[in-house]
């Protein structure tokens, strides 16, 4: 079984806001995952049996959540 483990550090709304949105967007078939936030952490675990669907996980979940953050900032920035 291959495991990715990512864990990032962001105020507490922002981690509630992007587990929200990860966790709808997480049908992906030959992977494991699970999504949490604990106060001021977003915990993302991907796990796979080959390294090819490990990084098919992988990559759709880290652009989602690039794109997230880049609104959470233009949101931040006109308010």
């Amino acid at each position: 079984m291959k495991k990715f483990d990512f864990e990032i550090e962001l105020p507490e709304k922002k981690a509630r806001i992007l587990s929200n949105t990860l966790e709808q967007e997480k049908a992906l078939k030959r992977s494991k995952i699970n999504i949490s936030s604990q106060e001021t952490k977003l915990n993302i675990n991907i796990q796979s049996e080959d390294l090819t669907a490990l990084r098919a996980g992988i990559n759709p979940n880290l652009r989602l959540l690039d794109s997230c953050l880049k609104c959470l900032e233009v949101i931040n920035a006109q308010t």
